[in-house]
């Protein structure tokens, strides 16, 4: 029988691989502790929270081989995934929204199933503990330090602060961080929900891929992940769909391509976001994709073509739409 390789993730200890029937993820070297907490949240959904189970691949078993340990999935041979549909193929109009319905759907069914645990410690958890410890390894580039030292960087000729200042600044103000906790308990959750990991056949059949582990999180997490695929443009930036040139000391032009399917997805979602849930939670949700742009630039920064840099620049405007958002937020409610 002979596999093939079909990814292998350049940041985490794992391959996957295919027979054509089935789908092997298998540590590259000694036991990975990613696929470890995929086989439990595999194992959550297959025998204790069954009515799930339907959102993901069948799980079929877990074992370790040769010091390697491995998860055996369903090969879902007639899935795409929602980046490739969105960045190569034609989708119409109506069946935009019906994948935002059914998205929002399947989020709104993981919020009701309740996890134990403090909203409080999942936020620091998940947000702003996380963003400092990953601007840490950012800084660890001389570039990005500089950068994130700067008091002002010019973009298209609009004055940003820097990203370690602009977000320190605004969680510095405890009664803003209460806003933001404020609601949110935890629940059951995908954890890496991007375009990659939604998967869609010909009759717009929905199902979740590579789940991070966490049984428990958020669902403004989740929300939030699928914001950075949008306002984000984390697609179109991940496949090099962007132009940067360096004009000046912290002066630069930046833009990066259209693309009419991703915009009409993004305006159906934040529709039905607003139709779905309060203002405040989307809010919260905005605040998580904020959080999560920051949080993937140090995964970029040995690639090619300023990748990283492109995604700092989209986190500086990902930012002030969160920010103009919450001062909006706090000008109408308080």
């Amino acid at each position: 029988m002979s596999f093939k390789l079909l990814t292998s993730h350049l940041n985490t200890n794992e391959d996957i691989f295919t027979d054509d029937e089935y789908i092997f993820k298998i540590s590259k070297k000694g036991i990975s502790k990613k696929i470890l907490a995929e086989r439990s949240y595999y194992e959550f959904i297959s025998y204790i929270a069954k009515r799930y189970s339907r959102f993901y691949p069948v799980y079929l078993g877990y074992e370790v081989v040769s010091g390697k340990n491995l998860i055996k999935l369903e090969y879902l041979k007639n899935y795409k995934t929602l980046s490739y549909l969105l960045l190569n193929e034609r989708i119409t109009s109506i069946q935009c929204e019906k994948i935002v319905q059914d998205v929002v759907s399947i989020l709104a069914k993981f919020s009701l199933l309740k996890q134990k645990g403090s909203g409080v410690n999942f936020f620091e958890k998940l947000y702003t503990n996380r963003v400092f410890e990953r601007m840490l390894i950012m800084e660890e580039n001389s570039f990005y330090r500089k950068l994130n030292n700067s008091k002002c960087i010019v973009i298209n000729k609009k004055k940003y602060s820097n990203i370690r200042s602009t977000f320190e600044n605004f969680i510095s103000n405890k009664s803003y961080i209460e806003i933001l906790i404020d609601g949110q308990s935890p629940s059951f959750f995908h954890g890496d929900l991007h375009f990659e990991n939604i998967l869609i056949n010909s009759n717009l059949n929905i199902k979740f891929v590579d789940p991070n582990g966490r049984i428990s999180g958020l669902l403004s997490y989740d929300v939030g992940k699928i914001l950075h695929s949008l306002i984000g443009k984390y697609d179109l930036i991940q496949n090099y769909k962007y132009t940067i040139k360096i004009l000046n000391n912290n002066m630069f032009y930046f833009s990066v391509g259209r693309n009419l399917q991703i915009e009409a997805l993004q305006k159906i979602y934040l529709g039905k976001l607003g139709s779905t849930f309060e203002t405040k939670f989307v809010m919260q949700s905005y605040f998580a994709c904020w959080c999560h742009m920051i949080s993937l630039i140090p995964h970029h920064l040995n690639n090619r073509g300023n990748q990283a840099l492109a995604f700092y620049f989209q986190t500086l405007e990902v930012g002030q739409i969160f920010l103009d958002k919450f001062n909006k937020y706090i000008k109408f409610s308080y």
